[in-house]
């Protein structure tokens, strides 16, 4: 932790150096080896005692970072996972790991104290001798009628005092291991390079927001296969894909690309016939509207949830996404309304209602392209047919990306892109269970099959 810093690692030092030299300077006034028998005993504990004790503590505080880290990730699993734990009767596992890390770090902090308590004995012997060793050499002086009498308690005294400042040292150097680690841990974050670069001259806001991509390709690191090898697709403005294939194939992979959180290794993607690279991130991400699998809801009301896509929203206009969304007459219905508290990551609602929220929220942002991954999860069937009629009228005039498994929810789009296959298909290959939900809208769909 770097709380302690600036308190127990750069005060302590600057202090004792400025009480140091004035206590050198009154005991050098009345006799400079007084000065120098002093400045050596200071020297001992605030310089020597202080390594030594930084010496034996560096592994077991860079041990108390790493332990008190895993055992805060511990925790936070137990309390988010608890209900699965119980359901499948393994919380004593992590009971267990639980108890194994509070005991590796009561050892750890043991040994700290250890290493805290020498220091401060050895701090505190030094002192007497210090404060025994100034008498010793004063008595001398005042016999031979060098100083008054009257010094003879206050030389010991001033040197005793002076420690006062001294003594923290050892400890501000256990802080100062501590602190290093945690400032490595801290600046491998922050000096880590972005996963993208932004680009020198970045490119106007594009005259139409149709998407082509071209030979994509993509892997998580030279060694590994590739997620995504020669992909490509054509999308003009306002027009409508839906992104289908098994779990693997690299749905996801696609979506983080078009957001520009990863980087590709080859091949293009072209927005409004500009390459996606010559945009700012911030101006892609405003482009696009995002309806993930598992959209993050924050622990603070519904409003406040919804606001984030459009700070300035009124009340009207939260209302209206809402009923889009079929979501308002839930929220009118609970006690506090839209001032509702949702609990972290929603905690205080269903699956369904989590996922409507998180469709209000990006018609309230109005985004010219739009990814939905998933949009329709945890959703029934009847609510499921409401809001998919809800998002075509929405989709109108929007470039939309449609991830889903439910033929419901493809039969919306102009074509269907099988990402295992590499090909476009008919909706007829993927809605034969639930042919109802397809009729009326094949005729929509291109069925000539083609590289993509």
């Amino acid at each position: 932790t770097l709380e302690n810093f600036y308190i127990r690692v750069i005060t302590p030092p600057l202090a004792a150096a400025l009480v140091t030299a004035l206590a050198c300077v009154i005991l050098g006034y009345f006799n400079i080896w007084l000065a120098v028998v002093l400045l050596l005993f200071l020297l001992l504990t605030g310089v020597a005692l202080p390594l030594i004790s930084r010496w034996l503590s560096r592994q077991p505080a860079t041990q108390l970072i790493t332990v008190r880290a895993e055992l805060n990730a511990i925790g936070v699993d137990q309390v988010q996972g608890s209900a699965d734990l119980l359901a499948f009767g393994q919380e004593q596992i992590y009971y267990d790991r639980t108890r194994r890390l509070t005991e590796e770090l009561n050892q750890v902090q043991e040994r700290l104290a250890v290493i805290r308590g020498l220091s401060n004995g050895l701090g505190a012997l030094l002192t007497s001798l210090a404060g025994l060793t100034v008498l010793w050499l004063a008595i001398p002086l005042v016999t031979g009628g060098q100083i008054d009498g009257v010094y003879l308690a206050l030389l010991p005294l001033t040197a005793i005092a002076s420690f006062e400042t001294v003594q923290p040292l050892a400890q501000a150097f256990q802080y100062l291991e501590a602190n290093q680690t945690a400032g490595r841990r801290l600046f491998e974050l922050i000096d880590a390079p972005p996963e993208v670069a932004e680009p020198a001259q970045p490119s106007p806001k594009p005259a139409h927001y149709g998407l082509e991509v071209r030979n994509l390709s993509f892997r998580y690191s030279p060694d590994d296969p590739p997620v995504l090898d020669g992909f490509s697709l054509s999308l003009k403005a306002g027009g409508r894909a839906a992104i289908v294939g098994p779990s693997g194939v690299g749905k996801s992979t696609l979506v983080n690309l078009l957001l520009r959180f990863w980087e590709y290794q080859a091949g293009q993607i072209c927005l409004g016939g500009h390459e996606l690279r010559n945009y700012r991130t911030d101006d892609v991400r405003d482009m696009f509207g995002v309806v993930s699998q598992h959209t993050y809801l924050f622990n603070t009301t519904i409003r406040d949830n919804l606001l984030l896509a459009k700070p300035t929203a009124t009340d009207a206009e939260l209302v209206t996404v809402c009923r889009q969304a079929q979501l308002h007459d839930f929220i009118a219905d609970l006690p506090q309304g839209y001032d509702t508290l949702v609990g972290e990551n929603g905690l205080r609602l269903s699956g369904g209602e989590r996922q409507r929220l998180a469709l209000a929220r990006v018609m309230l942002k109005d985004a010219p392209l739009l990814i939905l991954d998933e949009a329709t999860a945890h959703l029934d069937a009847e609510t499921e047919q409401q809001v998919l009629q809800a998002l075509d009228r929405f989709m109108v005039g929007r470039t939309t990306l449609f991830i889903s498994h439910s033929p419901a929810g493809l039969a919306l789009c102009d074509e269907v892109v099988d990402l295992s296959r590499g090909c476009c298909v008919s909706i007829d290959s993927l809605s034969s269970k639930e042919p109802d939900l397809a009729s009326g809208t094949t005729t929509r769909m291109k069925t000539t099959v083609g590289q993509t």
